[in-house]
């Protein structure tokens, strides 16, 4: 709630005038930030980060294989993607980028009817061009598979509206919007992490999680 519920706008604060604030206050990242940098630099650290604005699949890619694909030391564990106008989702959608997720009945599903589907075909088939629209297929089949589940989604998921009808809307919203990256999860090196909030424009950081070390993960 705290990481990504400000930019959907579902959680805000109160500034000193009473006014509803879902903008972190830099002190607050300052704050954070200065924290992981007392941590031994042996550290590792997991944090959900916003950007200052929503990014094209296209510059996440560049994002991706900046951070990620070219220097190995940060992972991009989540992806989350704007799937609404702000206030109007309680629920956060996204994808993981680097194609580690688990379908348990993986090889039984289409492809032809949910390209890219499975995480770790988008894995297998990247020769390292066209992230995005690996990215892009993917994450419209989850919400295209989801939405052609209505009975499994009544039995099981029937809480803060998701149902049919909530994937469709997302998906909808996808056609006509495109794929815009609001936020991800990261996990590395304590130095990484803190490199990657000084860097890039972002306007929230949430720790997560750290450990002394990466092995104690």
């Amino acid at each position: 709630m705290n990481a990504f519920g400000r930019k959907l706008e579902t959680f805000c604060t109160t500034d000193e005038a009473g006014n509803d604030v879902y903008r972190q206050p830099q002190e607050e990242i300052d704050s954070q930030l200065e924290q992981l940098e007392e941590l031994p630099s042996s550290s590792w650290a997991a944090a959900y980060i916003t950007f200052d604005a929503p990014m094209s699949l296209e510059a996440f890619s560049s994002l991706y294989r900046q951070w990620v694909a070219d220097q190995g030391n940060l992972d991009i564990t989540y992806a989350a993607v704007t799937c609404s106008e702000p206030g109007y989702n309680m629920n956060v959608a996204g994808f993981d980028p680097a194609g580690t997720g688990v379908l348990s009945e993986a090889g039984v599903y289409p492809e032809e009817t949910y390209p890219y589907l499975r995480p770790t075909t988008a894995r297998e088939l990247n020769d390292g061009e066209a992230l995005e629209e690996i990215w892009e297929q993917h994450f419209t089949s989850m919400l295209q598979y989801m939405s052609d589940r209505p009975q499994f989604l009544t039995a099981m998921a029937d809480v803060n509206g998701i149902s049919q009808e909530y994937y469709e809307e997302l998906a909808s919203y996808v056609k006509d919007h495109g794929i815009q990256i609001f936020g991800v999860m990261i996990q590395g090196n304590v130095s990484q992490v803190i490199s990657f909030a000084e860097q890039e424009k972002v306007d929230g950081v949430y720790v997560e999680d750290a450990k002394l070390s990466a092995l104690s993960r």
